[in-house]
């Protein structure tokens, strides 16, 4: 029984899998090696987590002072903002950072949760619509782009910013620092325990 609930989950609750899993088998079909390889660790990071098999992990919430993380995300943001993207020292910069960030989220989460207001659902509905929306049209986009060969005929958002961030150290920090703002909001840091 408690197989069955595992993989219910697996199949069925758990979007996180389906996302990931979606993600990888694009990188598949682009050919992407590197990505690939991303997409595959994280997806069976996921997977293997569902399946119970990460519980040793689990940790109580860490508390990291607010101005460690500041002084943390401005030195990434200078360090990506001078390092070119999709070279070795880019590359190094993010294995390093995995194990930070992967201690920072894999915390047991505890306690009694405040039901969200109704203003809350619906600004949290009307998010994940508008976050669903984009991420279906990046995915059509790149098959397209991969079907027809042209690049700039239904251009993703990087195709579209490549040029910015690509050419200018200011576009490349302005486009980090949003970046790093955004994977803050996601790891919830600043969200009292």
């Amino acid at each position: 029984m408690a197989e069955n609930r595992k993989i219910g989950g697996i199949l069925g609750f758990n979007p996180w899998i389906w996302v990931f899993g979606l993600t990888l088998a694009l990188q598949l079909i682009r050919g992407s090696w590197g990505d690939t390889i991303i997409f595959a660790f994280d997806t069976a990071l996921i997977l293997a987590n569902e399946l119970g098999m990460l519980k040793f992990l689990r940790h109580e919430r860490p508390r990291i002072e607010k101005r460690v993380i500041a002084v943390g995300m401005v030195c990434l943001a200078v360090a990506l903002s001078l390092i070119p993207p999709h070279t070795m020292a880019s590359a190094l910069i993010f294995i390093g950072l995995l194990p930070i960030v992967l201690w920072m989220v894999w915390y047991q989460d505890r306690g009694v949760k405040a039901k969200a207001q109704r203003a809350m659902f619906w600004a949290k509905v009307a998010w994940v619509t508008f976050a669903v929306a984009v991420c279906l049209w990046e995915y059509s986009a790149n098959l397209l782009t991969i079907a027809s060969g042209e690049l700039y005929a239904y251009p993703t958002i990087s195709v579209l910013v490549a040029p910015w961030i690509d050419t200018t150290a200011l576009g490349r920090f302005m486009f980090t620092a949003v970046w790093l703002l955004l994977g803050l909001g996601f790891l919830r840091i600043w969200r009292k325990p």
